[in-house]
């Protein structure tokens, strides 16, 4: 599914208490194709957000598993689809924001959140009368009479809880789990580090002939954003999230391009709080 896709995702309200609809995350929007109404959500909405939309997900789980009716592809596989349709609003619009204007506050509620995921996803995953379901139906998958589509909807289930440790030892699930919590906490030291590295790997220079081959509009942005950054007098080209800078085809200035170049190839390498390959090892 695109992220596109997941933000526009329908939350019906039926599934919430009334408790949960004073949040802008969890309500249905009422802009076209349910957009979200980014004007009315604040920080503080997002960490409220995820444990409810979290909560409402494991609770559609325990039903699946709990479901004493024979396991069937619309019971379990079909159930498992829709389960989850608020997390993944939450989760699709939290990070199109944070990907596009995080600060600090965000990076917090990530740290947060993430661990509070992968301990979710542990208890799905990991859920053996889940998986007992799952597993019955794609070993009797080929008299069940599906199309293409279902059959290979059921395999990737399969295949995923599998891949996710359903069929570990005990002790082994034990050990998977507390890998899998690492694995989220030093995923959100990494992306705190990027950020981190990639708005101190900024380019700045002190004349605007450095910056030849730019637009008169692009060299005025760059004076705007070193004063922004209390910089006044000088010129800011931040880096993108790309080896490759844009300005790099039109600067003229080879010093110039080498330092934008260098900053953004090294930008995690240089031994300070947000050098990222000791997290990445």
């Amino acid at each position: 599914m695109t992220i596109t896709a997941m933000i526009f995702i329908a939350i019906s309200g039926s599934f919430m208490p009334q408790l949960a609809l004073s949040n802008p995350l969890l309500e249905p929007s009422p802009l076209p194709l349910q957009a979200p109404a980014f004007d009315k959500i604040v920080t503080s909405d997002y960490e409220p957000a995820f444990e409810e939309a979290i909560r409402l997900k494991l609770a559609e789980i325990a039903g699946i598993a709990d479901n004493s009716e024979p396991p069937t592809f619309d019971n379990t596989i079909m159930a498992l689809e829709r389960a989850g349709q608020s997390l993944q609003r939450v989760e699709a619009i939290f990070y199109t924001v944070f990907a596009a204007q995080g600060d600090s506050a965000m990076e917090a509620i990530d740290k947060s959140v993430s661990q509070k995921t992968a301990d979710a996803n542990n208890s799905i995953y990991l859920n053996e009368k889940l998986f007992g379901r799952l597993r019955e139906i794609y070993e009797k998958r080929a008299t069940l009479g599906l199309d293409e589509e279902a059959n290979r909807l059921l395999e990737i289930y399969y295949l995923d809880f599998v891949r996710s440790g359903a069929e570990l030892s005990v002790a082994n699930k034990v050990q998977f789990r507390q890998a899998n919590i690492q694995l989220a906490d030093l995923e959100s030291q990494f992306t705190a580090a990027l950020r981190g590295a990639s708005k101190a790997g900024a380019l700045i220079v002190d004349s605007p002939k450095a910056l030849d081959g730019l637009s008169a509009g692009e060299i005025d942005m760059a004076a705007e954003q070193a004063t922004a950054e209390g910089q006044r007098g000088k010129f800011l080209i931040p880096l993108q999230n790309t080896t490759q800078q844009p300005s790099l085809a039109a600067l003229t200035d080879r010093s110039t391009r080498e330092q934008l170049f260098t900053n953004s190839v090294k930008r995690a390498e240089r031994g300070d709080s947000n050098d990222s390959r000791e997290i990445i090892t």
